[in-house]
């Protein structure tokens, strides 16, 4: 249970702006604890976001200003970590240039045009579509569950790449990581499946049919990377599994706001 906590505490010092001053030892095994509780990490942050959006329905704030707080949210309290490797990814992705040389754009601490494009592109698409979600359907169960699974499910991806794919460095981030992923990973994110889809079948069964929904598109998503990324980068790093997260989330999104206007979910 030790090994667990330490982990999730590790998750939120690299992966988040909240503060924990504790010290722990960077090893494997805290590591391996680390990437299993991936998806924990994530519900922690959709639930704070799904706070603070539950929080201002008792404001006069307007579906415009919430759409733009939570996009702000997101940023604030990762750190603009993942965005960071959409930019990156970006930058060496478009310089349509070899393997090697995408790997070292994206190295390059500094911004380029289609990395500051890219970021745009991506914000923007973000604020849009939750504003439409909101201005058409409002703060309903459907929309706080999709702010609490989005990041779950984002950060279970990272968790996938990370076991299932070969690195394309042997240093950096996504490295120290692999070193320390193992086939547990796999039985833990299906426990964690089991009781959330359980949880949602006795509390309200459609959400666990959206949840059920948001997991085959995940699965799809996996596929898709784990056969382009070698191709596009040589493998997974620091950058692609952030640019993989903050690329999910936005998809998600979109889809959701497509099914409020096909099927009116």
């Amino acid at each position: 249970m030790k090994g667990f906590w330490n982990g999730l505490l590790i998750n939120l010092q690299f992966f988040t702006t909240i503060p924990i001053k504790k010290e722990i030892p960077m090893s494997a095994g805290h590591f391996r604890w680390a990437i299993r509780s991936f998806p924990l990490l994530g519900l922690m942050l959709g639930t704070m976001i799904a706070s603070a959006v539950l929080l201002l329905q008792l404001t006069p704030v307007s579906p415009l200003a919430v759409a733009f707080i939570i996009v702000i949210l997101t940023i604030f309290l990762t750190g603009g970590i993942h965005l960071d490797g959409w930019l990156d990814c970006c930058d060496g992705f478009f310089s349509y240039r070899d393997r090697e040389k995408r790997l070292a754009i994206m190295s390059d601490p500094r911004a380029g045009a289609f990395g500051v494009i890219g970021v745009i592109l991506l914000l923007a698409c973000k604020w849009l579509v939750i504003y439409e979600i909101l201005l058409h359907r409002g703060v309903d169960i459907y929309f706080i569950a999709a702010i609490v699974l989005i990041p779950f499910y984002t950060r279970m991806l990272m968790g996938l790449m990370l076991t299932g794919m070969v690195t394309a460095k042997q240093e950096g981030l996504a490295s120290m990581f692999k070193q320390a992923t193992g086939k547990h990973v796999i039985y833990f994110y299906c426990l964690y499946l089991l009781i959330l889809i359980s949880i949602l079948w006795m509390w309200k069964p459609e959400l666990m049919w959206l949840a059920s929904g948001m997991l085959l598109l995940l699965a799809i998503l996996y596929l898709f990377l784990k056969q382009k990324t070698e191709t596009w980068f040589g493998g997974i790093t620091g950058d692609v599994l952030g640019a993989a997260t903050e690329g999910m989330e936005v998809i998600y999104w979109v889809i959701l706001w497509g099914l409020h206007y096909i099927v009116m979910v």
